[in-house]
């Protein structure tokens, strides 16, 4: 089993006016490579977790009130690869400051970048390379691979795998709420959001981004533990306007 089509994802703060000296863990996520247009590379991961200052409803409760003190400023993030059984990081790589977020703000997606394009020579070493997203989107039925990391504790990252199959969508234009839905063999895992939905056809192509897991009590009875999926055409739609402002 392959588990190298994903990164692990760490995000830090630090806020000196606060009198914050040293840089501590803001949240931590998978991340995908995908391949852009005329050469271009981009780290697609989510944006509650590069943005947890947005995304308060992520964040719920008073033991979260200082994430108002905290901005895009002062946050950094850097990606790892994990060893499959110890969730030690064996490589890390730096990403530039700069983050781009839609201007949707219910698509919970952020795009960044390597600091250095050499990186990409030592990633494919490592077995990673940029993915590709398909064009058209998923129409049911399809099986799909989720690829990404298992949170365990404050510090480990285990890289996960979990098969399974399309099973609904979710399309309110008015809100701007599209979504996919699949069914998997097991939920998906906490740390695994922002990781890729591969086609177990082509395993090499990207057909969406895991955006998180339905609620086991949702109302929706139909679609608890299901993985909640960001359509391709959406994220298309995302980094080709990224690309024009590069």
């Amino acid at each position: 089993m392959s588990l190298k089509h994903s990164l692990a994802l760490t995000s830090w703060f630090r806020i000196l006016e606060q009198g914050m000296m040293e840089f501590e863990v803001l949240s931590r996520s998978s991340a995908t490579l995908i391949k852009g247009s005329n050469n271009k590379v981009h780290v697609l991961t989510s944006a509650h977790v590069t943005h947890p200052f947005i995304w308060r409803r992520y964040y719920p409760g008073e033991q979260y009130d200082w994430l108002e003190f905290v901005k895009e400023e002062h946050v950094k993030c850097k990606l790892d690869i994990r060893d499959p059984k110890t969730g030690i990081p064996t490589a890390t790589f730096k990403l530039k400051n700069r983050m781009f977020l839609p201007d949707d703000t219910n698509l919970d997606i952020s795009l960044l970048h390597l600091e250095s394009m050499n990186d990409l020579k030592d990633l494919e070493n490592y077995g990673i390379v940029p993915l590709e997203l398909k064009e058209t989107d998923l129409q049911g039925e399809e099986n799909v691979e989720f690829f990404g990391h298992r949170a365990e504790g404050d510090e480990l990252l285990l890289p996960q795998s979990i098969k399974g199959k399309i099973k609904g969508f979710a399309d309110n234009k008015l809100l701007g709420i599209e979504r996919v839905f699949a069914k998997t063999d097991i939920p998906c895992q906490q740390g695994m959001c922002g990781g890729p939905c591969l086609d177990q056809e082509n395993p090499n192509t990207c057909v969406g981004v895991l955006e998180g897991i339905v609620n086991p009590t949702s109302s929706l009875e139909q679609l608890r533990n299901h993985a909640a999926v960001i359509p391709t055409h959406r994220i298309l739609q995302f980094i080709r306007k990224v690309e024009q402002e590069m």
